[in-house]
C-alpha cells in the first residue's frame, strides 16, 4: 500500500485509547448471541467463552466451526470451558476499565455487525450505562479500508481481515475467522503496521471514529423514520431519513398542511438552510407527502361518523 502519512508531525495521539475487538457469533441475524469476546489493548489481551442460548446457524458454524448442546459449547468437537453470560460480559468491562485505563475506543472490523450485539447483550444484563461511561465511542475499520484504499477493490480483491493481512504481508499464525482473540491480535497489528509505514496515522482514524452519543441518535433517527412511515406509507426510506434529520415530524407536517395547505408542505420540504436544501425540491415526493396527509385527515374527519 502507497504511503500517504510520512511526516512525523502528523502523528497526534488519539484521545482514548484504542482497545481491539472482535466476536465469534451464533450468526448474522439481529438476535444472534455472542459465543467468544476477544479483546486486546498494548501488552493486554483477553479472551472468554459463553454459551449462548439460541442455535447456532448453519451457516456461522460452517465458518468458525462453534456450535453447541445441551448448554455445552464445543468448536470443532473440542468442548470449550465458559463462563455464563453475565459474568463474561462483567469481566470484559473490567478488562476495560482496569487493564487498558477506563477510558477507550474500541476498534472494529466490522462495528456495525459487532457493536450492536454488544450494546444488546450488555442492556439485557443492565451494563449499558457502565460501558458508555468506560467506551468513548468506535472505529471501523472495515470503513476505513474501504474508503483510504479503493484500489484493493479495483484489484479484485476483498476487505476481509485475513485478506489484508495478505496483502500486506503480514502472515496470520491463525485464521482470523476461527478465534476472537486472533482476530483483535490481527487487527491490531494491521494498524499497527500501517501507522509504522506512514499509510494512516491519528487523524485518519479520528475521521473514521463515532460517538456512542452519535450512533445512539442515528438508532434512534431511524426508529423515527420508521415510525414515520407507519403514518405515510408512500414515503420512501431515504425521504423519511431525510425528514427526521431535518426535525420535521408528521404533526409538524399535519399542523403546516392544516394551516397553509399544498403550499406550506412546499416551502416546509423545499427552503434552504445554510445553503442546503432542507430536505427535497423534488414535486413528485412532495406531491406524495401531500398525498398521505390529505388521506390520514380524511381518514380521522371520517373515524367518528363511523363510530357513530
Amino acid at each position: 500500500m502507497a504511503s500517504r502519512y510520512q511526516s512525523e508531525g502528523n502523528v497526534q495521539a488519539m484521545p482514548s485509547k484504542l482497545v481491539y475487538v472482535d466476536l465469534k457469533t451464533t450468526g448474522f441475524k439481529k438476535d444472534a448471541q455472542a459465543c467468544q469476546i476477544g479483546s486486546c489493548c498494548e501488552d493486554e489481551e483477553f479472551t472468554c467463552y459463553t454459551c449462548p442460548t439460541i442455535e447456532f446457524e448453519l451457516q456461522a458454524t460452517y465458518k468458525t466451526y462453534f456450535y453447541s448442546n445441551e448448554g455445552v459449547l464445543y468448536q470443532e468437537g473440542r468442548i470449550l470451558e465458559t463462563l455464563p453470560m453475565s459474568e463474561a460480559w462483567e469481566r470484559f468491562l473490567r478488562f476495560l476499565e482496569e487493564k487498558c485505563g477506563g477510558n477507550v475506543t474500541l476498534v472494529m472490523h466490522r462495528d456495525a455487525y459487532h457493536l450492536p450485539i454488544i450494546k444488546r447483550h450488555l442492556k439485557e444484563l443492565g451494563l449499558l450505562e457502565k460501558f458508555s461511561v468506560i467506551c468513548k465511542g468506535v472505529i471501523d475499520t472495515l470503513q476505513l479500508f474501504r474508503k483510504e484504499y479503493p484500489q484493493i477493490k479495483e484489484e479484485g480483491r476483498g476487505y476481509e481481515l485475513d485478506e489484508l493481512l495478505s496483502i500486506i504481508g503480514l502472515e496470520e499464525t491463525k485464521p482470523s475467522e476461527l478465534d476472537a482473540l486472533v482476530a483483535a491480535k490481527n487487527l491490531k497489528e494491521l494498524v499497527d503496521h500501517e501507522i509504522s509505514q506512514g499509510n494512516i496515522d491519528s487523524y485518519v482514524l479520528n475521521n473514521y471514529f463515532k460517538s456512542l452519543t452519535y450512533i445512539q441518535e442515528a438508532e434512534n433517527a431511524k426508529e423515527d423514520a420508521k415510525i414515520l412511515k407507519t403514518e405515510m406509507p408512500s414515503l420512501s426510506k431515504e425521504t423519511a431519513e431525510k425528514l427526521v434529520g431535518a426535525g420535521i415530524s408528521y404533526y409538524l407536517l399535519l399542523s403546516t398542511y392544516n394551516e397553509a395547505g399544498e403550499s406550506g408542505i412546499r416551502s416546509l420540504l423545499s427552503e434552504e438552510v445554510n445553503g442546503q436544501v432542507r430536505v427535497t425540491k423534488s414535486s413528485m415526493v412532495i406531491r406524495k407527502n401531500i398525498y398521505d396527509l390529505q388521506n390520514r385527515i380524511k381518514t380521522e374527519v371520517s373515524s367518528p361518523l363511523e363510530e357513530q
